[in-house]
């Protein structure tokens, strides 16, 4: 029987700019369960998970990922990045949006979700609503 191990993370990222994005607290209070893995698991919930795919792109918005033919690839937009995004997004309710743009906002990081969702959006035609571009772009005002 496989054994596993937990890790305990204080914080999302070592950027203090966006280490505060969600705190444990909140990531805990809006957990979901996972009962299939075992009895106490769980995973948080559609908006925070995308909310840190966000945050984790950001944290390699000026590293270069590769230099072809004298033109550098940035990291953040490998599609490794932007298709995570683009299937969270699938999985949001019309709360979960409201969820993930309160929590933009509080933290100032309307500009960072922003780009994902308008990159993400831009390549994969992904399901974000109008209404969330709008209430980022306002905030970044």
């Amino acid at each position: 029987m496989a054994k596993f191990t937990t890790r305990i993370y204080w914080r999302l990222n070592n950027n203090w700019r966006i280490a505060g994005a969600i705190d444990f607290e909140t990531l805990r209070a809006s957990r979901e369960p996972l009962e299939k893995l075992c009895a106490g698991a769980w995973r948080p919930a559609h908006w925070a998970n995308l909310l840190i795919a966000c945050v984790h792109r950001a944290a390699h918005l000026n590293e270069v990922a590769y230099t072809l033919s004298g033109v550098d690839k940035m990291e953040a937009d490998l599609i490794l990045w932007l298709y995570d995004i683009h299937l969270l997004s699938g999985k949001m309710s019309e709360r979960d949006w409201q969820e993930i743009c309160e929590h933009a906002e509080a933290s100032r990081l309307c500009v960072v979700v922003g780009d994902a969702f308008s990159k993400t959006a831009e390549l994969f035609r992904s399901p974000i609503p109008v209404s969330v571009f709008e209430r980022l772009n306002a905030a970044e005002q």
